[in-house]
């Protein structure tokens, strides 16, 4: 677990550029130390130690090896992403996707996104009142290994906007909204079809996202969620209704269509979208004649 040490996205980026730039991609830990964490930074201690913990996230996340004091890049010959795409690529796989790395942080924000509008945002400060919360709810106050506390809450809000699971606003307040993510899981979810149904979108969102509606995850974490109700979480609706109105996503939303229903997004329709419940959904949104992306 490494989210609720004292490391930064950044810091883990500057990781990985490093060992890219390095002759086959290769750093002694020493050196490595003495570049991220040098002589001379305020505060620095001699306990002081986020170089160590920030090649130990690269670790966990399955981007770097550790062997004889030397760390290595994990990279394939000709892998041209940006080191974002990388970092992110790794997060979605072993923090959202499983959850042997962090156990709590895909429960916790599906646990969060769940919550009532106005109940699902996470402000500075409030790492006690949610600790209650989801320890009493959803581990029903068990005793675990290294429980979600308030801790683990002050890094998860640094690592969820990173992961693009929504943004901070004007006060510093987390307001849950997975657009980000989406986007970037919108091409696997539709495959070679062009357009789904409300259904075969929920579906297949289920399974590739399992920390947003519908998914294992979110359904393990919130199990009185009536999802029979067939109407969407504020924080995917949000996103989807952002989406649809960036150009990435059309979303049909005819009058008394009984597809699933987006009215907890504000505002959950326009004159383009008459219906607050969309019946298709399809992607990539047709190019409108005139308008540039």
């Amino acid at each position: 677990m490494f989210m609720d040490q004292p490391i930064t996205p950044a810091r883990v980026e500057v990781l990985i550029d490093v060992l890219r730039n390095c002759p086959e991609k290769t750093m002694n830990v020493t050196g490595l130390k003495r570049l991220l964490q040098p002589e001379g930074l305020p505060n620095r201690t001699e306990q002081s130690d986020q170089a160590r913990q920030v090649i130990s996230a690269a670790k966990q996340l399955g981007l770097v090896r550790e062997s004889e004091g030397a760390v290595t890049l994990e990279w394939k010959s000709g892998d041209r992403r940006e080191t974002r795409t990388v970092l992110l690529d790794a997060l979605d796989t072993n923090v959202l996707l499983r959850d042997e790395v962090e156990p709590w942080f895909a429960k916790f924000f599906a646990f969060m996104i769940a919550r009532e509008p106005g109940a699902a945002e996470a402000a500075p400060g409030q790492g006690d009142d949610w600790d209650v919360r989801f320890n009493t709810t959803v581990l029903q106050n068990a005793t675990v290994a290294n429980r979600f506390n308030a801790s683990k809450y002050n890094g998860f809000r640094r690592w969820m906007r990173y992961m693009g699971l929504g943004w901070h606003d004007g006060k510093d307040v987390f307001q849950p909204n997975p657009f980000e993510r989406l986007a970037r899981v919108l091409p696997r979810i539709f495959d070679s079809d062009l357009v789904l149904t409300s259904d075969e979108f929920m579906t297949r969102l289920a399974s590739r996202c399992p920390e947003l509606d519908g998914g294992s995850v979110f359904c393990e974490t919130n199990r009185d969620f009536e999802m029979s109700r067939r109407e969407c979480t504020a924080a995917l609706a949000s996103a989807l209704v952002e989406l649809h109105d960036d150009g990435i996503i059309a979303l049909e939303c005819p009058i008394d269509n009984d597809g699933w229903s987006l009215r907890r997004a504000t505002p959950a329709r326009t004159k383009a979208m008459p219906s607050d419940r969309f019946d298709r959904i399809q992607f990539p949104a047709p190019r409108v004649a005139g308008k540039s992306k």
